[in-house]
């Protein structure tokens, strides 16, 4: 058989043994191509993700500098060092040679147990590529992944920038994962604030908020906090879990100042009669709210009508709607008459009923 010197092939002869009766022996020769070498190659859009954050796996599969397209390769993942390997995903090499493949949330759990280079969960992640004629086999370095906890952030703020007494306000902010900066929904925000008394120097206690969850957008709001004049300490939290760090912010000092107030006044008639009872009314109020104010005493009413100021005997408390009311007894004249809250310190400061005492003809 003549070769050809211009061409160097792979020759196999491959040796076909017949029995014949005449007992001949054919042989064949069959041209079999070279196996070409490939190199696969792998890396991760992040090595230290968050658990449930998706990571892209990608690389090439070349042959030289010549791209391997339309091949297949198998992703699998290892946690014990490589000693087994579970199934992860599949892809297909693009024109380029490239492939990628992103994990679901849930693919790298966060392991119960502390491994890899920084103490946490480790995964050494493998891309395969089984080969086929006329590509050899190869598979790719092993890169380590290790999954964090997700740590928390949470911001905090309050929409009224000083409130006054038994105000009501909101507390609200947003809890984020700090590796990614994305929003954490329905996780549950926990809030107390600390009481002190108004100079901030002694701890009086404490108000919890109770708990909320965020919404879709991360974020939590407290609402309708009421609280009385003081300095205190406002804390909010998210507490850990297997898969989460704790994490929380506060605002201290915050200041609830003491609530102006305001008296309202009127009578049962416009024009009492001399020496008859008639009532004069009102109403005490926050005056930044409008809240009335239950409960409160010391109210005074003093006259006058040229000859001096008088002070009726006694003092009144405001029922439990916030009013007030006296009864008097005049001889007829001009009277200026006023009613004085002395105030309930810190809470709220004193007033009168109105700058100008109010007026009342008895006839």
């Amino acid at each position: 058989m003549k070769m050809n010197t211009k061409r160097t092939i792979a020759i196999t002869l491959v040796f076909l043994m017949t029995a014949s009766a005449v007992g001949t022996l054919s042989v064949s020769a069959v041209a079999v191509a070279p196996t070409k070498l490939t190199q696969l190659t792998i890396a991760s859009t992040d090595l230290y993700p968050s658990v449930t954050e998706p990571i892209t796996l990608y690389g090439r599969l070349m042959n030289g500098t010549a791209s391997v397209q339309g091949q297949t390769i198998t992703l699998t993942y290892s946690t014990d060092n490589g000693q087994t390997w579970n199934p992860l995903g599949t892809c297909v090499t693009n024109y380029y040679g490239g492939y990628s493949y992103t994990t679901t949330p849930t693919q790298l759990p966060l392991l119960d147990y502390l491994g890899g280079s920084n103490g946490y969960s480790a995964y050494l992640i493998q891309a395969t590529f089984a080969g086929n004629a006329p590509y050899a086999p190869s598979s790719s370095s092993k890169p380590e992944v290790d999954v964090w906890p997700i740590y928390q952030d949470v911001s905090i703020q309050t929409n009224v920038a000083a409130p006054v007494t038994n105000q009501p306000f909101t507390i609200s902010g947003q809890v984020w994962n700090d590796h990614t900066g994305k929003a954490i929904a329905s996780t549950t925000v926990y809030g107390v604030v600390y009481l002190f008394d108004p100079s901030g120097s002694y701890y009086e206690g404490q108000y919890d908020l109770g708990q909320v969850t965020t919404n879709a957008n991360g974020v939590y709001r407290f609402t309708q906090v009421q609280l009385p004049a003081g300095v205190v300490w406002i804390s909010v939290w998210v507490d850990e879990d297997f898969n989460h760090g704790s994490g929380g912010n506060s605002i201290a000092p915050f200041t609830i100042n003491t609530a102006p107030t305001q008296l309202s006044i009127a009578s049962g008639t416009t024009n009492p009669a001399a020496y008859k009872p008639f009532t004069v009314y009102g109403l005490l109020t926050n005056a930044v709210t409008g809240a009335r104010l239950p409960n409160e005493g010391g109210l005074t009413l003093t006259y006058y009508n040229g000859g001096g100021w008088n002070t009726l005997p006694g003092s009144v408390s405001t029922n439990a709607n916030g009013q007030y009311a006296f009864s008097l007894t005049l001889p007829a004249g001009y009277y200026l008459i006023k009613v004085h809250f002395p105030g309930d310190l810190p809470n709220y400061y004193p007033s009168d009923n109105q700058q100008q005492p109010w007026t009342i003809y008895v006839s």
